[in-house]
């Protein structure tokens, strides 16, 4: 349900045209690794990195629906964030999640996408998804303390260009007392 969160907040229809300013392939990933994953899994560094002047995010109100979920979601004219901390919700929900939407520059494929992500962050190789209007591509990064960090990279094409969803969430593995 929290990923769902994610999905509708960070997501725009893939028909309908966005008001984000395309982004390099690299500023695109460069902004995920920045907000996202060099904070994970801590949500105060992520809150320091959201709420900097540079960025340009303003915190976007919520409809009832949302404010019923837990998570906050902002934007900027370049991009869109998300960011879920449910600490204390049950252990098998990911705490935190976080995620960056951008439209890219370029006709960049999701394999190329999927490439200069796992380069970028250093993740372990995977098999990428087949080529489509709407692609994804998961990863898994285990941690030393016993959790794991799971990527989603997702890529649509719309009328605006390709827009590209990355998404991390931490899934808390059991914690010894």
């Amino acid at each position: 349900m929290i990923a769902l969160f994610l999905v509708l907040q960070a997501a725009p229809l893939a028909e309908m045209k966005s008001s984000m300013q395309p982004v390099p392939l690299d500023e695109g990933v460069g902004l995920f690794r920045q907000i996202c994953f060099e904070t994970m899994p801590d949500p105060k560094a992520a809150m320091n990195v959201i709420n900097s002047p540079e960025l340009e995010l303003a915190k976007l109100p919520e409809t009832p629906t949302q404010a019923m979920q837990p998570g906050d979601a902002w934007a900027s004219p370049k991009m869109s964030v998300t960011y879920v901390d449910t600490q204390w919700l049950p252990m098998d929900f990911g705490s935190p999640q976080c995620s960056v939407t951008v439209v890219l520059e370029g006709g960049d494929t999701h394999n190329a996408l999927a490439t200069a992500m796992q380069s970028k962050l250093q993740l372990p190789s995977v098999k990428f998804g087949k080529e489509a209007e709407s692609a994804r591509t998961m990863w898994d990064v285990p941690q030393t303390n016993g959790d794991k960090w799971r990527l989603f990279l997702t890529s649509t094409k719309t009328p605006s260009g390709t827009q590209m969803t990355a998404t991390i969430m931490n899934l808390r593995g059991k914690k010894k007392k």
